[in-house]
C-alpha cells in the first residue's frame, strides 16, 4: 500500500515539490483500533511549507487524519488543517532558518477494520509450541501485496483485499514448559473431569514476559484439537487451557447442605446472626491404569473457612477451594469438605 505525500512550497511562490511516495504500515493499538501510518522527512521553509496527503483508495477516514512531527527544530508548529474529500493539507510554519529538515508522521483511522488475535499451541509432552497470528478482516481500500503490521506484541505483514479476512504469523515460542492437571469443577455442569494445561509463568523469559492478548485458542493434544475463546493474560500472569474431558474420572457432588449454627438473637427475640456451615460431599470414579491426581475445583461465598477435611485443600482465591485427591488405578474415593462462613445476616 502506498500513501501519496507530497510537500507544496509556498504558496506565493507558486511551486510544487513532491517528495515521491512513502510505504504505509498499520499500526494497532492498544484499544484493538487500526492507524494507517506514513512517515516521511521534510523541509520546512522558514516562511512555512504545506504538507499534503492523499487518502484515496486507502481505506482510511480523512477526518481523523492527524500529522505529528516527530524530529526537526522546536519552532516547527502546524498552523493550519484543511480538508477536501480525501485531500487533507497542514501548513507547518518553521523559525528563522531559511530551512528546517523535519520528519514527520501521518496516520488516519481505518474505518471498519477488525482485528483479533488467533493462538495455535501444540502439546508436547510437558512443552507446548505456541504461536500467536493476527487477523484482519473489513479492509476497505485498495488491493496491497504487503502491508506492514505494528501491533504492541509484534510485528507481521499481510496482503489486503477489499472485504477480504487475511491472517498472518506475530510471534512464536516453542519448547513452553507446562503441567497437566487433571480437575472437576462444580461450575462445569457434568460429571467428567477436565485436562487443563497449566503455564506457570511466574519468572520466566519469553512467553512468561509477554502479556497475551485475548482472542481464539486452539489446542492440539495427543492427536485431538479442542477450539476456545481466550481471555487474555498479562505478563507473568498463570495460564489455564481447558483440553477436553477426562472420561476415565466422574464426579457426583451427592451433598451440599447448608444449615445455620450458632444463632444470635436481637433483644426482641428475632435472628440477628449465625454462622453458615456447608457440608460438601462427593463420589469419586476412576476408571484408568495408572496413579492420578484429581483437583475438586469448588465456589464457597465469600468468607468461608474450612472447619473439617477428609483431604487436603488450598485456598485460590476468596470465592474458590481446591481439594486435591490422589487416586489409584481402578479405584474410587469419597470426599468430605465442612466449610463455615462466619457472622453470617438474615437477608
Amino acid at each position: 500500500m502506498t500513501a501519496y505525500l507530497a510537500v507544496l512550497a509556498p504558496l506565493l511562490a507558486g511551486l510544487y515539490q513532491p517528495l515521491g511516495t512513502e510505504s504505509a504500515v498499520l499500526v494497532v493499538g492498544e484499544d484493538g483500533r487500526a492507524w494507517l501510518t506514513v512517515q516521511a522527512r521534510v523541509a520546512i521553509a522558514s516562511e512555512g511549507t504545506t504538507v499534503v496527503w492523499d487518502l484515496s483508495g486507502a481505506g482510511a477516514d480523512a477526518a481523523t487524519a492527524r500529522l505529528s512531527v516527530l524530529t526537526g527544530a522546536p519552532v516547527v508548529r502546524v498552523a493550519w488543517r484543511r480538508q477536501s474529500g480525501e485531500l487533507v493539507q497542514w501548513r507547518l510554519d518553521g523559525g528563522q532558518n531559511s530551512v528546517t529538515p523535519t520528519q514527520v508522521c501521518l496516520s488516519a483511522l481505518v474505518q471498519d477494520m477488525k482485528v483479533e488475535r488467533e493462538h495455535v499451541v501444540v502439546a508436547r509432552g510437558d512443552t507446548l509450541d505456541w504461536q500467536c497470528s493476527v487477523k484482519l478482516s473489513g479492509w476497505k481500500g485498495k488491493t496491497v501485496e504487503a502491508m506492514g503490521v505494528r501491533l504492541p506484541d509484534g510485528e507481521a505483514v499481510v496482503s489486503l483485499k477489499p472485504d477480504q479476512t487475511v491472517s498472518a504469523p506475530v510471534w512464536q515460542e516453542s519448547g513452553v514448559r507446562c503441567r497437566w492437571a487433571l480437575r472437576w469443577d462444580s461450575r462445569g455442569g457434568g460429571q467428567a473431569a477436565t485436562r487443563t494445561v497449566v503455564l506457570d509463568r511466574t519468572g520466566v523469559t519469553g512467553l512468561g514476559l509477554r502479556s497475551l492478548p485475548a482472542g481464539r485458542i486452539s489446542l492440539t493434544s495427543e492427536g485431538k484439537e479442542w477450539q476456545r475463546g481466550f481471555g487474555g493474560a498479562a505478563a507473568g500472569e498463570t495460564v489455564e487451557i481447558d483440553a477436553g474431558p477426562e472420561e476415565t474420572v466422574r464426579v457426583q457432588r451427592t451433598k451440599a447442605a447448608a444449615t445455620q449454627v450458632n444463632v444470635r438473637s436481637d433483644v426482641h427475640r428475632r435472628l440477628a446472626a449465625f454462622d453458615e456451615q456447608v457440608e460438601y460431599e462427593y463420589a469419586v470414579m476412576y476408571a484408568g491404569r495408572e496413579e492420578v491426581a484429581l483437583e475438586i475445583v469448588e465456589h464457597p461465598a465469600k468468607g468461608w473457612r474450612v472447619e473439617d477435611a477428609s483431604h487436603q485443600w488450598r485456598r485460590k482465591d476468596a470465592e474458590t477451594m481446591i481439594i486435591a485427591v490422589p487416586l489409584a488405578a481402578r479405584s474410587k474415593a469419597s470426599v468430605r469438605v465442612v466449610v463455615v462462613r462466619p457472622n453470617q445476616v438474615p437477608q
